[in-house]
Formats: C-alpha cells, sequence, structure tokens
C-alpha cells in the first residue's frame, strides 16, 4: 500500500527553522555592520585613500589568477577522468583530491623554503651549472603575487576538480552520442556539449575556491602579499582599531556578496541534475599508448606538486630533526581535540544543510530561499 503525504504549503515549524538559522547567519554581520558603523570617522579616509585601494587591487590580482589557474588545472583533470579511459585512471581519480588535506600556508612555507636561493632546488642548479657561489635568485620569486597564486591554486584546485568530475560523469549520453554520430570529434563535443552543460559545477567550484582564497591569510602574509584580509588583521592588532578593521571587512562582505551574485548568475537557468529519462553513463574514451601516458602524466602533475612535495619536505623535517626522539605526548591530545572539533563541526554543518534544504521544501516559497541564499 501507498501512502502519500501531503506537504503543507506554509509549514510554521518549517519557516521557524528558517528564521532561526537566518538570525543565527545575520548576527555576526549585523555585529560586524553595527562596529564599523561607530568606528572612528578620522580613521576611514586614512584608510580608504592609503590602505584600501592596494589591498583591493591586490586580492582582485590574486583571485583573478587563482581563478584562472585553479579552473585550468581542475577542469582539466575532471575532463580527462570522467571522459577518458587511460592507464592510471582509476588510482589518479582518489589521488586529486589529495592537496586539500595540507592548509596553504604549509604548502606556502614549503615552496618558499625549497625554492629560496640558499635552497636544495637552487643548490642544485647552481652545482649543474657550476657556479659557486649564490649570485642572485635563478629562480621565479616565491614571495611574491604570483607565487601566492600558484601555491594556493595547487591546493585549491580539487574543488574545482570534485564539483567538475560529479558533472561530467552525469553528462547526457544522448547528446554525446547525437553528436558523434553526427561527426562531432572530442574537442568539439566538449567545447559546444560538455563544458556549457558543465558550467553550474564549475561556477560552484569557483565560488568555494575565491571564498577560501578571500579568507586565508597564513599563506597571503608568509609571501608578502597585502591582501583585504592581512589589511583586518594589521589594521586590528598593529593599529589598535577594531573598528577600522571591521570598515574593511564590511568591503569584503561587499565582495564576498559579489561571488554569490556571480556564482548564481552562471548557473541561472541550468541545473547541476542528471536528466530523468537517460541513466546511461557515457562510454569513456580509450587513450592508449603516447596520449594514455601523456594523460597520466597532467593529472599526476598537481598531485604531485600539491601533496607529494610537501608531504615530502615535511617527512624529511621530522627524520632530520629526530622529531620522533622526542615525540611530544600532548600531540596526541591536540590530534584528539582538532578531530573531535572536526567532527562535531561537520556533523553541525550537514544537520543544517539537511534541514535548510528540508525545511524550504516543506515551505515552497521563493522568499525561503532567498532567505538564507
Amino acid at each position: 500500500m501507498r501512502f502519500a503525504i501531503r506537504l503543507r504549503p506554509r509549514h510554521p515549524l518549517a519557516w521557524s527553522a528558517l528564521v532561526a538559522v537566518a538570525a543565527l547567519v545575520l548576527t555576526p554581520i549585523a555585529s560586524l555592520l553595527a562596529i564599523g558603523w561607530r568606528g572612528d570617522p578620522e580613521l576611514w579616509p586614512h584608510l580608504a585613500a592609503y590602505v584600501l585601494p592596494d589591498a583591493l587591487v591586490t586580492t582582485l590580482m590574486l583571485l583573478a589568477g587563482i581563478a584562472a589557474l585553479t579552473t585550468l588545472i581542475g577542469v582539466g583533470t575532471a575532463w580527462l577522468v570522467a571522459v577518458h579511459d587511460f592507464p592510471g585512471r582509476r588510482f589518479v581519480v582518489w589521488l586529486l583530491p589529495l592537496p586539500l588535506a595540507f592548509p596553504t600556508y604549509i604548502v606556502a612555507y614549503v615552496y618558499a623554503d625549497t625554492l629560496d636561493t640558499l635552497g636544495p632546488v637552487q643548490t642544485g642548479l647552481r652545482w649543474l651549472v657550476g657556479i659557486d657561489r649564490p649570485s642572485g635568485s635563478m629562480l621565479p620569486e616565491m614571495r611574491s603575487l604570483g607565487g601566492a597564486v600558484v601555491v594556493m591554486s595547487l591546493v585549491l584546485y580539487p574543488y574545482v576538480y570534485l564539483a567538475m568530475r560529479a558533472m561530467l560523469q552525469a553528462r547526457s549520453a544522448v547528446l554525446v552520442e547525437a553528436a558523434r554520430l553526427l561527426g562531432a570529434g572530442a574537442w568539439r563535443i566538449a567545447r559546444d556539449i560538455t563544458l556549457p552543460m558543465a558550467r553550474p559545477a564549475l561556477a560552484a567550484g569557483l565560488a568555494l575556491v575565491l571564498m577560501e582564497s578571500l579568507n586565508d591569510i597564513g599563506a597571503t602574509e608568509y609571501l608578502g602579499v597585502r591582501t583585504l584580509t592581512l589589511a583586518v588583521f594589521t589594521t586590528w592588532l598593529n593599529r589598535g582599531s577594531l573598528a577600522g578593521a571591521a570598515q574593511i571587512a564590511c568591503v569584503m562582505l561587499l565582495a564576498v556578496a559579489a561571488l554569490i551574485v556571480l556564482e548564481r548568475h552562471a548557473r541561472r537557468g541550468r541545473s547541476v541534475a542528471p536528466s530523468s529519462t537517460d541513466s546511461r553513463d557515457c562510454r569513456r574514451i580509450p587513450l592508449t599508448g603516447m596520449s594514455g601516458a601523456l594523460a597520466l602524466a597532467a593529472c599526476l602533475l598537481p598531485v604531485v606538486l600539491g601533496f607529494a612535495v610537501p608531504f615530502v619536505f615535511l617527512l624529511r623535517e621530522v627524520m632530520v630533526r629526530g622529531l620522533l626522539v622526542g615525540f611530544d605526548p600532548d600531540l596526541v591530545r591536540h590530534v584528539g581535540s582538532t578531530v573531535t572539533l572536526a567532527a562535531a563541526a561537520t556533523v553541525l554543518t550537514l544537520a543544517l544543510g539537511f534541514g535548510v534544504a528540508f525545511a524550504v521544501r516543506l515551505v515552497r516559497r521563493p522568499a525561503a530561499g532567498g532567505l538564507l541564499g
């Protein structure tokens, strides 16, 4: 026997849940706006004239560079593993998300130390070309805007990769096979069918990448990139002005709002769900020989640079410095606290996410989705 449950369009408990979650989200924002509004009126002209312009331009350049590089790496690797079949594909599918295991500032420390003038890479290069003493850097400076773009992109590209791979795997087999029957090649199918259909996934992945980049302070500070986030930190602690820091943070809120608007605009009228009438999986294009080897190398390169190099460097530091001999027992306690906090935050996030999604479905009003959007 089938039981049909009719959901009431206006559910009071659902509305209460939505309002409660919205209040939790809006309370710190309202507090930030209030602190900024009550700020010293003499400080804001100084920030607007000498701090904000450079920090804003640097932040925009950083976000633009990260967006371009993460799109290249994330879309490229997702397209290779989702659309093609090559030796080692099943192996790299699970390796590609590994760079997310490292915080961006750890990877920044590793590359700044490794590629420094007196680091092992440049020391080896000088030995190869027969230079006895260091006479300037032989490689581009890592402590720069370009270095920050590369380092942060190597860590954050999995956001784009995971979203794009899920979408590409759910692409319509009917459209792809029809295009093949009409004589379209792999590149034209990717350009005209596959990638346009995956645009919502790309927008969602890039939004996560850019918000994570905007929020970062460890890597950018260490690499000498003065972003808006670093300006908030220095204004609060170095200048002792919480109100000034709040005013800069309000500018960052505008940047976050712009990212959300752009993400929604990029996926407007598009659905990330596959068609219910087309449940077949697309046949992957086999790559063998040199093509397969190049595809495998292209997928392994970001894993090596974003995960293997930092992992080997840190493991070497542990062995060389004898950290295993002088093992601090407090480390176990810190690991337990970290895992507990992460698990609790994950459970709470999932509960709020599923609860809000179910409440929006119960209410069935456009205002309900906009309340938390």
